[in-house]
Protein backbone atom coordinates (compact mmCIF):
# COMPACT_ATOMS: atom_id res chain seq x y z
CA UNK A 1 0.00 0.00 0.00
CA UNK A 2 1.34 3.31 -1.57
CA UNK A 3 0.53 6.07 1.31
CA UNK A 4 1.51 9.65 0.50
CA UNK A 5 3.21 11.53 2.85
CA UNK A 6 1.63 15.18 1.76
CA UNK A 7 -1.00 16.57 3.95
CA UNK A 8 -4.47 16.15 1.90
CA UNK A 9 -6.67 19.25 1.48
CA UNK A 10 -10.29 18.96 1.47
CA UNK A 11 -12.99 20.56 -1.09
CA UNK A 12 -14.34 22.88 2.31
CA UNK A 13 -10.55 24.16 2.72
CA UNK A 14 -10.37 24.80 -0.74
CA UNK A 15 -13.65 26.71 -0.52
CA UNK A 16 -12.74 27.97 2.66
CA UNK A 17 -9.73 29.55 1.48
CA UNK A 18 -11.27 31.23 -1.66
CA UNK A 19 -14.05 32.81 0.52
CA UNK A 20 -11.16 34.33 3.02
CA UNK A 21 -9.22 35.76 0.09
CA UNK A 22 -12.29 37.28 -1.65
CA UNK A 23 -13.96 38.76 1.54
CA UNK A 24 -12.86 42.11 1.57
CA UNK A 25 -13.28 42.63 -2.34
CA UNK A 26 -17.07 42.35 -2.44
CA UNK A 27 -17.61 45.66 0.03
CA UNK A 28 -15.06 47.68 -2.00
CA UNK A 29 -16.41 46.88 -5.17
CA UNK A 30 -19.41 48.29 -4.37
CA UNK A 31 -18.21 51.74 -2.42
CA UNK A 32 -19.77 54.66 -3.65
CA UNK A 33 -16.64 56.80 -1.84
CA UNK A 34 -15.19 58.47 -5.04
CA UNK A 35 -18.83 59.73 -5.70
CA UNK A 36 -20.13 63.18 -3.47
CA UNK A 37 -23.63 61.88 -2.96
CA UNK A 38 -24.51 64.83 -1.05
CA UNK A 39 -24.56 67.07 -4.41
CA UNK A 40 -26.35 66.86 -7.43
CA UNK A 41 -24.90 68.14 -11.28
CA UNK A 42 -27.34 68.56 -13.84
CA UNK A 43 -25.47 68.61 -17.26
CA UNK A 44 -26.73 68.47 -20.89
CA UNK A 45 -24.77 66.93 -24.01
CA UNK A 46 -24.51 63.91 -26.56
CA UNK A 47 -23.40 60.18 -26.13
CA UNK A 48 -20.38 59.51 -27.11
CA UNK A 49 -20.62 55.82 -26.08
CA UNK A 50 -22.72 53.70 -23.53
CA UNK A 51 -21.80 50.58 -22.12
CA UNK A 52 -24.10 48.04 -21.05
CA UNK A 53 -22.00 45.28 -18.82
CA UNK A 54 -21.17 44.10 -15.80
CA UNK A 55 -20.01 45.12 -13.22
CA UNK A 56 -21.56 48.50 -14.29
CA UNK A 57 -23.03 50.73 -16.80
CA UNK A 58 -20.77 53.36 -18.25
CA UNK A 59 -21.81 56.30 -20.27
CA UNK A 60 -19.85 58.88 -21.87
CA UNK A 61 -21.15 62.62 -22.61
CA UNK A 62 -19.72 65.11 -24.27
CA UNK A 63 -20.78 68.44 -22.67
CA UNK A 64 -20.06 71.90 -23.54
CA UNK A 65 -17.77 73.77 -21.43
CA UNK A 66 -19.28 77.42 -21.23
CA UNK A 67 -15.64 78.53 -20.17
CA UNK A 68 -13.45 77.10 -22.98
CA UNK A 69 -16.51 76.51 -25.19
CA UNK A 70 -14.98 73.22 -26.05
CA UNK A 71 -16.43 69.73 -25.26
CA UNK A 72 -15.67 67.98 -22.49
CA UNK A 73 -16.14 64.34 -21.87
CA UNK A 74 -18.13 63.16 -18.95
CA UNK A 75 -17.82 59.45 -17.82
CA UNK A 76 -21.12 58.39 -15.97
CA UNK A 77 -21.01 55.68 -14.14
CA UNK A 78 -24.22 53.65 -13.20
CA UNK A 79 -25.48 50.17 -11.53
CA UNK A 80 -25.23 46.84 -12.74
CA UNK A 81 -26.42 45.38 -15.46
CA UNK A 82 -28.49 43.08 -13.51
CA UNK A 83 -30.20 45.73 -11.50
CA UNK A 84 -30.82 47.98 -14.50
CA UNK A 85 -32.40 45.33 -16.83
CA UNK A 86 -35.02 44.58 -13.77
CA UNK A 87 -36.06 48.81 -14.46
CA UNK A 88 -35.83 47.94 -18.22
CA UNK A 89 -32.66 48.91 -19.34
CA UNK A 90 -30.80 47.26 -22.29
CA UNK A 91 -28.16 48.04 -24.53
CA UNK A 92 -30.18 50.44 -26.53
CA UNK A 93 -31.40 52.45 -24.05
CA UNK A 94 -29.24 54.83 -25.18
CA UNK A 95 -28.02 55.60 -28.77
CA UNK A 96 -24.59 57.20 -29.60
CA UNK A 97 -25.17 60.66 -30.75
CA UNK A 98 -28.36 60.75 -28.69
CA UNK A 99 -29.15 64.76 -26.89
CA UNK A 100 -29.47 63.96 -23.17
CA UNK A 101 -29.53 66.01 -20.16
CA UNK A 102 -28.19 63.89 -17.07
CA UNK A 103 -28.40 64.08 -13.18
CA UNK A 104 -25.45 62.51 -11.62
CA UNK A 105 -23.48 62.96 -8.52
CA UNK A 106 -20.00 64.60 -9.01
CA UNK A 107 -16.91 63.05 -8.19
CA UNK A 108 -15.80 64.17 -5.21
CA UNK A 109 -11.72 65.31 -6.77
CA UNK A 110 -13.73 67.63 -9.04
CA UNK A 111 -13.34 65.37 -12.81
CA UNK A 112 -16.34 65.54 -15.09
CA UNK A 113 -18.33 62.76 -14.24
CA UNK A 114 -20.11 60.99 -11.46
CA UNK A 115 -22.59 58.55 -10.61
CA UNK A 116 -25.91 58.19 -12.81
CA UNK A 117 -29.35 59.35 -10.73
CA UNK A 118 -31.55 59.90 -14.05
CA UNK A 119 -31.28 61.60 -17.58
CA UNK A 120 -33.65 63.09 -20.06
CA UNK A 121 -34.29 61.94 -23.65
CA UNK A 122 -35.06 64.80 -25.60
CA UNK A 123 -38.43 63.60 -26.00
CA UNK A 124 -39.08 63.64 -22.38
CA UNK A 125 -38.82 60.20 -21.62
CA UNK A 126 -37.04 60.36 -17.71
CA UNK A 127 -34.36 57.22 -17.33
CA UNK A 128 -33.88 56.37 -13.44
CA UNK A 129 -30.75 54.97 -12.04
CA UNK A 130 -29.70 52.13 -9.84
CA UNK A 131 -32.31 52.99 -6.55
CA UNK A 132 -29.88 51.04 -4.38
CA UNK A 133 -27.56 54.08 -5.10
CA UNK A 134 -30.18 56.44 -3.36
CA UNK A 135 -31.28 59.16 -5.44
CA UNK A 136 -28.98 62.34 -4.90
CA UNK A 137 -29.69 63.47 -1.73
CA UNK A 138 -26.70 62.42 0.50
CA UNK A 139 -28.95 59.22 1.80
CA UNK A 140 -27.89 55.70 0.93
CA UNK A 141 -30.29 52.95 0.98
CA UNK A 142 -29.91 50.43 3.79
CA UNK A 143 -27.57 52.21 5.38
CA UNK A 144 -27.85 53.50 9.38
CA UNK A 145 -27.63 57.04 10.07
CA UNK A 146 -24.90 56.27 12.61
CA UNK A 147 -23.03 54.32 9.65
CA UNK A 148 -23.47 57.18 7.20
CA UNK A 149 -22.32 59.53 9.76
CA UNK A 150 -18.90 57.08 10.33
CA UNK A 151 -18.45 57.20 6.84
CA UNK A 152 -18.47 60.96 6.57
CA UNK A 153 -16.68 61.50 9.38
CA UNK A 154 -13.71 59.00 8.07
CA UNK A 155 -13.78 61.14 4.87
CA UNK A 156 -13.90 64.53 6.68
CA UNK A 157 -10.53 63.17 9.07
CA UNK A 158 -8.84 62.52 5.13
CA UNK A 159 -9.71 65.40 3.72
CA UNK A 160 -7.95 67.16 7.06
CA UNK A 161 -4.62 65.25 6.49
Amino acid sequence: MNVSKRPRVTAAAYVFMVLLATARLAPAHHSYAMFDRTKIVTVTGTVAKYDFRNPHMFLWLYVKNPATGKQDIYAVEGGSRNNLARQGWDRNTFEEGEKLTITLNPLKDGRTGGYFVKAVKADGKTITGDPAAGQGDGKIPGVSGAAQAEEEAAEKEKKQK
